[in-house]
């Protein structure tokens, strides 16, 4: 088996089997990635973000020898190469997105099936700790980029009950639909961090207005085996120096939690 030749990246569409159509998504990686079976990490983006949302990490993680698959959520935007459906988007259907991409990626002769990792961004994180607490046996750890877990409270907000909830609503400057809500009233994320028993490596800027940190610390108190990194000042996005101190905790993690097979 050959060694990561990380000397060139290279970018190859890879298509998901998910539910009702093909999720389109892609891989970066070491340039004779199909020649070795290599560390994966799946990126889940944000809300109304798509596939390059995860490239400034994809890159730098595959100079590092990890194969990264980033996709694009079904409806995450009119522009979702996995489907436009906005209205028909939520928490709980990207949930089964991730999910689909989860069986593929397990089912690829590149893949190190003993080191597969779950990286969410925001909304993408809290799909991410969905499908981590059901497959937990499937994934070597989860890694979350300031997981928006105010998603569920800003529904509550918005509606005390499903009936109060419009056909369709503006929420953070997008049109979404009734479904994106209905389910989020009454769901609590934290009451599945307990099934997450693989390390989990969290990271919050300080400054964050639209996810406070509060709901950070608070998942760094539930979850059982956790890393949590505040990043000062950082808002709801990193900027470039966040984003590379963001990536030597990924790295820090990934070097102690990779399982090398015995020899």
């Amino acid at each position: 088996m050959s060694a990561a030749d990380t000397s060139s990246i290279i970018r190859e569409e890879l298509l998901a089997p998910g539910p009702g159509r093909a999720i389109y998504g892609y891989v970066t990686a070491p340039v004779n990635y199909r020649d070795t079976k290599l560390p994966t990490i799946i990126f889940s983006h944000g809300f109304s973000g798509r596939a390059e949302s995860g490239d400034v990490w994809a890159h730098q993680l595959a100079a590092h020898g990890y194969v990264v698959y980033s996709f694009d959520f079904m409806g995450a935007t009119e522009q979702s190469r996995s489907g436009n459906d906005v209205l028909a988007m939520s928490p709980f259907t990207e949930k089964d997105d991730l999910d689909a991409v989860l069986t593929m990626i397990h089912g690829q002769q590149f893949v190190d099936t003993q080191n597969i990792f779950l990286m969410g961004q925001s909304q993408g994180g809290v799909v991410s700790t969905m499908v981590a607490a059901e497959r937990n046996d499937d994934i070597a750890g989860l890694i979350l980029l300031y997981p928006a877990y105010v998603l569920f409270d800003d529904a509550r907000t918005l509606f005390s009950s499903v009936d109060q909830i419009p056909p369709t609503y503006t929420h953070r400057g997008k049109e979404i639909g009734r479904v994106y809500f209905e389910r989020a009233l009454d769901f609590d994320p934290y009451a599945q961090m307990s099934s997450v028993t693989k390390p989990v490596l969290l990271m919050h800027g300080t400054a964050d207005r639209v996810v406070p940190i509060s709901y950070a610390e608070r998942a760094a108190r539930t979850f059982p085996d956790v890393y949590f990194e505040r990043i000062d000042g950082a808002g709801h996005k990193f900027n470039s120096a966040q984003i590379d101190q963001s990536v030597r905790f990924i790295e820090q993690y990934l070097s102690e939690h990779v399982k090398v097979a015995d020899s």
